[in-house]
C-alpha cells in the first residue's frame, strides 16, 4: 500500500513538472485602445547578464477581429521586447541589464466594432533563464562536443548560476539587516526622545499648577488653581505661551480682571469721573511695590468716603464678595490692559468664574485636590 502510495506521488510531481513547463492563459478582448491597467502579466526574476529566452504561442489567425500585443519589460522601466499583432510562435531573446524582475504581459484589443466569437484568444508561455536558455544541441554541434562533455558544461553552468543566486541573496540579507537595524536604531531613538518630551510636558504641566496654587492670596489660589486643573491639559500653544504671562502678573490684578465685568465697566465709567493720570491705575503691570501702593491709596479714600456717608453708595458695582467683615465695601476697578484684553487666555479665565460662580456654579469654596 505504501508502495502505490510513492508510486501516485511520483507521477502527480511528474505531471505537476510537466505542466509546469509551460504557462497557458486566455485572453479575453477588450474595446478601445492600449492600457496597462488591461494588460496580464507574468514576473519573473532574474539576475544581471543573464540570457532570457521568452517563447509564447498564440492561437488564432489574423483578421479575426482581435489583435495581441505582447510587452516585456523590468521593473526598472528597461524595454526588451514589444512586439505587436502576434499570431502563432513569438521568440524574444535578451540579456538582462540588472537584477531585477521582468513583466511579460499580453494584451487583447478588439480591432473591430462587432465582438467575434469567441472573443478571447489562448497564449502558451514558456520563458527559459540562464543555462536552460541555451540550445546546447547546437552548441554541441558547433564545438564538436561529446554528448558527456555537452552535459558537463550545461552543470557547470547551472552550478555557477547557483553561486551567483546564492552570493545575490547572501547582499540581500545583508542590505535587509542593515535595514532592520537602521530602523531599530531609529525607533530606538525616537522612543527615547518621545519619552523625555513627556517628562519635559510633565514637568511643565507640575510647574504650572504650583505657580497656580501658590499664588500668596486665597482668592487667586482657589481661582486659578480651578481653572488650570480644568483647562490646563487642553490649552493651546499660544494659550499656555500666555498663560504663562499671566502667572507673572500681580495676584489683585489677575483676580479683578478675571472677576469684573463689561457691566461694571460702564457702571465704573458713568458714576465716577475720570481720574487724573496721577492717581488711575496704569494699563500696564509696573512695578509691584507701587502697584500697592496706588492699591492701598484708593482703599483708604474708598473707606473714608464710605464711613463719611450715612448708607452705601446705590452705583457700586455687584461682585462675587460685596461686603467684608469691616462693613460696607466697594470693590476696585482696575482697567485692563490691551495686552490682556485681547488675549485669548482672559475670556477663558473668565468663562471659568463664570461657570464656577456662586450664583448659578459650583463655588470656588475648596481648592482641587493634587494629583496623584
Amino acid at each position: 500500500m505504501a508502495r502505490g502510495l510513492l508510486q501516485q506521488l511520483i507521477v502527480g510531481a511528474l505531471f505537476l513538472a510537466s505542466a509546469a513547463h509551460s504557462l497557458k492563459l486566455e485572453l479575453h478582448a477588450h474595446p478601445g485602445s492600449e492600457s496597462k491597467k488591461k494588460e496580464r502579466c507574468v514576473r519573473n526574476f532574474v539576475g544581471q547578464e543573464t540570457l532570457v529566452v521568452v517563447a509564447a504561442k498564440v492561437d488564432g489567425h489574423k483578421g479575426d477581429g482581435m489583435m495581441v500585443n505582447i510587452h516585456i519589460r523590468d521593473a526598472l522601466g528597461n524595454e526588451y521586447a514589444k512586439p505587436r499583432d502576434v499570431v502563432g510562435e513569438s521568440r524574444s531573446v535578451f540579456t538582462s541589464h540588472h537584477d531585477a524582475a521582468f513583466d511579460v504581459c499580453f494584451e487583447n484589443i478588439l480591432t473591430s466594432g462587432r465582438r467575434p466569437t469567441p472573443s478571447f484568444r489562448n497564449v502558451e508561455l514558456d520563458i527559459d533563464i540562464g543555462a536552460d536558455a541555451k540550445d546546447w544541441s547546437a552548441i554541441q554541434a558547433t564545438e564538436k562536443l561529446k554528448p558527456v562533455e555537452a552535459e558537463l558544461r550545461r552543470m557547470e553552468e547551472l552550478t555557477l548560476e547557483m553561486v551567483r543566486e546564492m552570493d545575490y541573496l547572501r547582499v540581500r540579507e545583508q542590505k535587509l539587516r542593515d535595514t532592520n537595524e537602521s530602523t531599530n536604531n531609529r525607533v530606538k531613538w525616537f522612543g527615547i526622545g518621545t519619552t523625555w518630551l513627556l517628562v519635559a510636558l510633565w514637568a511643565w504641566q507640575i510647574m504650572y499648577l504650583h505657580q497656580s496654587r501658590k499664588r500668596g492670596t486665597l482668592e487667586s489660589d482657589l481661582l486659578l488653581s480651578s481653572f488650570a486643573e480644568a483647562h490646563l491639559s487642553t490649552l493651546s500653544e499660544r494659550e499656555l505661551v500666555q498663560y504663562d504671562k499671566l502667572l507673572d502678573e500681580n495676584d489683585w490684578d489677575i483676580y479683578y480682571w478675571a472677576t469684573q465685568s463689561e457691566q461694571q465697566q460702564q457702571q465704573q465709567s458713568q458714576s465716577s469721573p475720570s481720574p487724573s493720570p496721577s492717581s488711575s491705575s496704569p494699563t500696564t503691570i509696573t512695578d509691584d511695590v507701587n502697584q500697592n501702593d496706588i492699591i492701598t491709596s484708593n482703599s483708604h479714600d474708598e473707606s473714608s468716603s464710605s464711613s463719611s456717608s450715612s448708607s452705601p453708595s446705590s452705583s457700586s458695582p455687584p461682585s462675587e464678595w460685596p461686603r467684608s467683615t469691616a462693613g460696607s465695601f466697594r470693590p476696585l476697578y482696575r482697567p485692563v490692559p490691551p495686552l490682556w484684553r485681547d488675549s485669548d487666555i482672559l475670556p477663558l479665565l473668565r468663562q471659568h468664574v463664570a461657570s464656577r460662580s456662586a450664583v448659578g456654579g459650583r463655588g470656588l469654596a475648596f481648592m482641587p485636590p493634587l494629583p496623584s
